[in-house]
Formats: structure tokens, sequence, C-alpha cells
């Protein structure tokens, strides 16, 4: 069963933001930016239960997905 996610979310402030995305084999990955740093760079089983830089989170691309991801 894919869970739907919602495709973006903005937070309140404005100036942060973040898209998660699970894929077909229950797989999540999730990008965002806040005002002073990122990008942050998420992957899981789970999606992410709070915004960057959260739990979970890191900014450091470790090569698995972000750089081939056009989402």
């Amino acid at each position: 069963m894919v869970t739907v996610l919602p495709p973006l979310r903005v937070i309140i402030d404005g100036d942060s933001w973040w898209a998660c995305r699970q894929s077909e084999s229950g797989w999540t990955f999730a990008i965002g930016r806040t005002p002073t740093s990122g990008p942050w760079y998420f992957d899981d089983a789970d999606p992410p239960t709070a915004p960057p830089p959260g739990t979970g989170w890191r900014t450091e691309d470790d090569g698995n997905w972000s750089g081939d991801c056009y989402w």
C-alpha cells in the first residue's frame, strides 16, 4: 500500500519549505530548505514528521538519490 503524501509543504513563516514523495517501493524521499541553511535531504521508510532541521534530516548529500532526483 502506498501512502499518499502532500507534494509540498510551506512552513508558516513562508521562508522555509519541504517536499516529500513516497516511491512505489514505499521508501520516502524529501528535500527542503530553511532561510539559513540547506538544502536538507531526507530518506527513510516513514515520511518526515517535522520540517528540516528535524529528526532524520541531513545537509550532506549521501549520493543515494538527490543527485539523480528530478521531481
